[in-house]
């Protein structure tokens, strides 16, 4: 080989705005969230959250619908991102539109009590084989995660077991803010 020659192919160049097309599309594909990416953002969402770690606050629909509405609690929840494809409707149940879903901004997750933790194990379906563990008033980034403390021991070793496994699933329900007017957690 000469200095500057190759016997290889050149590789074809691709303009910014066909990479970023590519990217949307693997994204739909995987059903994660579409994010604006910007240049030199190394595919990581605002304030250096990656994709699948964001928080996705979605809507409720007919039986937890109701079930939230009933109580009094807000008919969206709060869901990771990675756990869209879990909680996606399916022939046997349909609780969360995990089409209808935003990013929730990393300052209102922070903040954040769940009035209800529901978490579930992702080996089973969610609300019908899984009715799912419900624990009341729990940090919005502990329940999503699956790291909130617990005093039953029994429950707190099934939960840790699900973390460890990577099988842990939960959703964040929270108060209705919206009869007052006022909506802190609404995007």
């Amino acid at each position: 080989f000469t200095s500057g020659s190759s016997h290889l192919p050149a590789r074809p160049r691709t303009c910014p705005r066909a990479r970023l097309h590519a990217m949307r599309r693997r994204a739909a594909l995987s059903g994660l969230a579409p994010l604006v990416l910007l240049a030199g953002s190394g595919g990581a969402a605002p304030g250096g959250a990656i994709a699948a770690e964001l928080t996705m606050t979605c809507a409720s629909v007919h039986e937890l619908y109701q079930k939230l509405k009933k109580r009094h609690l807000s008919t969206q929840v709060w869901i990771l991102n990675v756990s869209r494809p879990y909680f996606k409707p399916s022939v046997d149940q349909i609780n969360v539109d995990t089409a209808l879903c935003s990013v929730v901004a990393p300052d209102n997750l922070k903040s954040a009590t769940c009035t209800e933790c529901m978490w579930f194990d992702s080996a089973q379906e969610p609300f019908s084989s899984d009715h799912g563990v419900v624990e009341p008033e729990v940090l919005a980034g502990a329940c999503l995660a699956g790291t909130h403390q617990e005093r039953d021991t029994r429950t707190w070793m099934q939960r840790d077991r699900l973390v460890h496994e990577g099988r842990y699933r939960a959703l964040c329900t929270l108060a209705d803010f919206t009869a007052d007017g006022f909506a802190p957690l609404t995007l």
